[in-house]
């Protein structure tokens, strides 16, 4: 949701980008067929103006004007990017992916560091919030796994909060 005007930006196959003004009743395509990439995930900055897309063979891109155009900013991030969460800091971005994969952009994605987080590499994280009370940045994959960090991604705790959750994905 863009915060200027509440109009609904979503990221799809073929690195296709739209947009819509009305509540998703009527859509304008902004981009596609630029990338073989499929987007799985968006994130925008709390202003709305700068946006982030990634997707397949770990391609990621940013748009400085709403979506409405798109720059490359990497293309072998990871194999595979499964969520994007902007940082509390200007330029700060986090991803993460299969293989326990972590990392932290602190220049708005043109360098990354991956984060040791202590979790088995066999474990993908398959989300990437903060919470919106605390700040705590939080990540879930299969497993009922959570990890949590209160210090804005030095340190991470892991924690399995379901005590039989079988193959529980989150």
């Amino acid at each position: 949701v863009d915060a200027r005007d509440g109009s609904l930006v979503a990221v799809g196959g073929r690195g296709t980008v739209a947009r819509s003004s009305d509540g998703g009743a009527h859509w304008q395509i902004l981009s596609g067929n630029l990338w073989t990439s499929r987007f799985n995930a968006l994130a925008a900055t709390p202003d709305g103006q700068r946006l982030f897309a990634a997707g397949t063979g770990g391609m990621l891109l940013r748009s400085d004007d709403r979506g409405q155009s798109w720059h490359l900013l990497q293309e072998d991030l990871k194999a595979y990017v499964n969520e994007l969460l902007p940082g509390v800091r200007p330029g700060e971005l986090w991803v993460s992916g299969p293989d326990g994969y972590l990392a932290r952009s602190a220049d708005a994605g043109r360098h990354w560091a991956t984060v040791k987080t202590g979790l088995p590499s066999e474990v993908a994280l398959l989300a990437l919030v903060r919470a919106p009370h605390s700040g705590a940045l939080m990540a879930a994959g299969p497993m009922a796994t959570f990890l949590r960090s209160r210090d804005e991604g030095t340190h991470w705790q892991i924690t399995q909060p379901v005590g039989d959750a079988g193959e529980g994905y989150f």
